[in-house]
């Protein structure tokens, strides 16, 4: 078995393959010419992906302070106690409730996945960048999908002309308020993680061959199946628990030992979610 110079993928000589089925690279050419031609191709360019640093710092802390104030918010709305504004609201207009929920849920995925997006792109990984870009794009269209629907629930509604002058203005420069804070966040999201941008080529990683690991007997593969299916449906069982206990607010005393039920549902997960994980990648060698 050998190896691509270019690409790192493997394949077999005995196939007589001219070229490389991943980047094309012709394989018929020797070895140390092929890493001649491929250094001065790259000096050529001398430019590679720049790794957006400042993009990646803001990510993470805009990703995280989302994360916390979505989580506060929702926490305050199924077991706080509303203020006399958030109780005349409700009343006032009663879809209201809703949309908040939708939006903490469009925030809590969109804060989860770019912080994600941000970790990948700081660990090099090269759909980080797109990951944060193809979020920003998702959330500017959920603000502008809330915001048609807020305006349906408040303008639309029937005690809405009996509103005076100022609560209406007070209404619709907050959703403006809010609207400009979202684009702003996501738009700059968009530009710190934009295509295109380079940085000087420093130095050219040696293309390492990838270790094989030996496939699986008959008998090995049917113990890792009978381990991963309990495995994923248990990681399934403590997904479905964390969404559903925030709802099921009557069955416990108080937030804290809600908090340390919701937890321990997640660690146990994430344990035979890595176990099923396991299982999965050696099944699929």
């Amino acid at each position: 078995m050998s190896f691509c110079v270019k690409c790192g993928l493997e394949y077999d000589e005995k196939l007589e393959n001219n070229f490389c089925a991943k980047c094309g690279f012709d394989l018929r050419t020797d070895a140390s010419i092929q890493s001649e031609l491929l250094s001065t191709t790259v000096s050529a360019h001398g430019q590679t992906d720049k790794k957006p640093i400042v993009g990646i710092i803001v990510a993470v802390v805009l990703g995280i302070i989302g994360l916390l104030w979505s989580f506060a918010v929702l926490f305050h709305s199924l077991y706080g106690s509303p203020s006399s504004i958030q109780i005349a609201l409700q009343q006032t207009f009663p879809s209201l409730q809703i949309k908040t929920y939708i939006g903490l849920s469009f925030a809590l995925i969109g804060n989860s996945v770019l912080l994600i997006g941000g970790l990948m792109a700081h660990f090099s990984h090269p759909a980080g960048a797109k990951t944060v870009r193809i979020t920003a794009y998702f959330m500017i269209a959920a603000t502008a999908l809330l915001t048609v629907f807020t305006l349906f629930a408040t303008i639309g509604a029937e005690a809405w002309p009996t509103l005076d002058a100022p609560t209406k203005g007070a209404l619709i420069g907050g959703l403006i308020g809010g609207v400009i804070g979202a684009v702003l966040q996501w738009g700059l999201m968009l530009f710190l993680f934009r295509a295109g941008a380079k940085s000087k080529l420093k130095t050219l990683p040696p293309v390492l061959p990838k270790r094989i690991e030996p496939p699986l007997k008959p008998i090995e593969k049917v113990l890792n199946t009978l381990l991963a299916i309990p495995c994923a449906l248990i990681t399934l069982s403590f997904a479905l628990l964390i969404i559903v206990l925030p709802f099921d607010k009557e069955s416990y005393n108080d937030i804290s030992s809600l908090i340390g039920v919701i937890i321990g549902c997640a660690i146990f997960g994430s344990i035979f979610g890595w176990i099923t994980f396991k299982c999965y990648k050696a099944l699929a060698r």
